[in-house]
């Protein structure tokens, strides 16, 4: 059986699990939403294979950025036939006050039935999310927390998150910003595990003369985990944007430093871009 380009999301520190059985490796294939490129195993990301699950992990000096959607296909070996049925609820309430202040709530409620019980290749993931959250807004601040207590047959966790942010405009006509996030999530049984993660990163965009603009984006990451060990990366973009009616031309030069508890690496690299709107 194929799975064609089924859209998944990678949200570090949180991995993209396929819990279909019997997955050849060899046959998974990710790509950008636009499908024009193909990502490599090894390079810009890697696989772990459980008994019930594969681990997608995004590698940080490899082509796929934290919060970006890709394209996943695969092809399984179907076991038997069988049926899986899913029966899915969801809820949230969010209130917000004049000063700033925002408490949510969310739900999420999943229950499957495999038919037969005794099929192969197919598995139940009964899924209960209790996440509550508060945020809080005044000018160009924004602060959030988190607790999720996700309650899942295949990878149950909890998790605390934490992220702050600030955004400037500049009467020069120049943005700027900074975020802050940190993650502790916490892995339950069947595959324990727990991963601290941080990130820090800083954007300034300013406007040189009329269609001109030079951008400048620096990015700390920081995780420890139970598992693969400690790691930290920076990264550092600058670019030159140029406008001119509907042309666009971009030039970027971007390094890339990353280490871990087995190496590091460094990379470096200079591209151009031309896009014309129509």
């Amino acid at each position: 059986m194929d799975v064609f380009e089924e859209r998944r999301t990678f949200s570090d520190p949180n991995r993209v699990v396929l819990q279909t059985q019997n997955i050849r490796l060899s046959s998974i294939r990710i790509t950008d939403l636009t499908r024009l490129t193909l990502y490599r195993n090894g390079s810009d990301y890697r696989l772990d294979t459980y008994s019930d699950r594969i681990e997608i992990d995004r590698i940080p000096t490899g082509r796929i950025a934290d919060g970006e959607a890709v394209l996943v296909s695969y092809t399984y070996t179907l076991g038997s036939d069988f049926e899986l049925d899913t029966f899915s609820q969801q809820f949230g309430i969010r209130q917000n006050f004049d000063f700033g202040l925002s408490p949510y709530y969310r739900l999420r409620w999943q229950d499957q039935t495999l038919s037969p019980s005794d099929a192969t290749g197919g598995i139940e993931d009964d899924i209960t999310s209790n996440l509550l959250g508060l945020e809080y807004r005044w000018k160009g601040l924004r602060l959030s927390a988190e607790v999720e207590d996700y309650d899942s047959t295949i990878n149950p966790y909890r998790a605390v998150r934490l992220t702050g942010d600030y955004r400037h405009r500049f009467k020069t006509g120049a943005t700027g910003s900074v975020r802050a996030r940190w993650t502790d999530m916490n892995r339950r049984p069947p595959q324990e595990r727990d991963t601290e993660f941080f990130t820090l990163e800083g954007r300034y965009r300013h406007p040189i003369v009329k269609g001109l603009i030079a951008e400048g984006m620096i990015l700390y990451r920081h995780e420890e985990d139970s598992l693969s060990g400690n790691d930290d990366g920076l990264d550092l973009d600058l670019s030159l944007e140029w406008l001119i009616r509907q042309t666009e031309f971009r030039m970027t030069f971007e390094y890339g430093q990353f280490e871990d508890s087995f190496a590091e690496s460094d990379n470096m690299s200079l591209y151009f871009q031309l896009r014309r709107k129509f």
